[in-house]
């Protein structure tokens, strides 16, 4: 697979596809992967590191929201100590989880144990899927806040005036917006 083909597999008004690859140094490129031949890497995981690093690709979630996949270069330090390097990252809501590639298995990992696919097709049809967004994490200072507005567990209100202020202003929620307002 190349960028091109990528783009044709993956062309929606949901997806978007930004080769940022021109700012990847050619040579660190190349660098990592001599390095990664030296240490009997796959050449799958090294086709793929030519190919697409500086490659960002972006699933919109909702109107303004998009999770968003990066290739990167790995880390020269960790391409000299582990079997498993880092190949990009998923950044959505604030959240960022490593993509790691196993030359052991010559699998792909969302984070260190979530297995995602053991090809470059399969890495990027979940990437993209609705099974790869990231649950909304919400952190204690936040519900510390929110219980200080008077919110509390187990809060079910009608919330029929604010869907009807949204739906005029044209924006139609989710139902997982619905339910965080209720």
């Amino acid at each position: 697979m190349d960028k091109s083909m990528l783009k044709n597999m993956f062309s929606s008004e949901r997806i978007s596809i930004s080769d940022n690859s021109c700012y990847v140094s050619e040579q660190k490129k190349a660098q990592i992967c001599d390095a990664l031949e030296r240490l009997n890497f796959s050449s799958q995981i090294i086709t793929f590191i030519k190919e697409f690093a500086g490659v960002s690709i972006g699933i919109k979630i909702d109107k303004q929201l998009f999770q968003y996949f990066h290739v990167i270069l790995p880390n020269t330090a960790s391409i000299n100590s582990s079997e498993r390097i880092e190949i990009g990252r998923v950044d959505c809501y604030g959240q960022k989880l490593s993509v790691i590639f196993d030359n052991l298995k010559k699998c792909y990992y969302l984070g260190e144990n979530s297995l995602i696919a053991s090809n470059e097709d399969e890495l990027f049809k979940y990437l993209l899927s609705e099974d790869s967004i990231l649950p909304v994490r919400i952190l204690p200072k936040t519900v510390q806040l929110l219980k200080n507005a008077g919110w509390y567990e187990g809060r079910n209100i009608d919330i029929s005036n604010i869907t009807e202020k949204f739906q005029s202003d044209g924006i139609l929620l989710t139902e997982s917006q619905k339910c965080f307002l209720q």
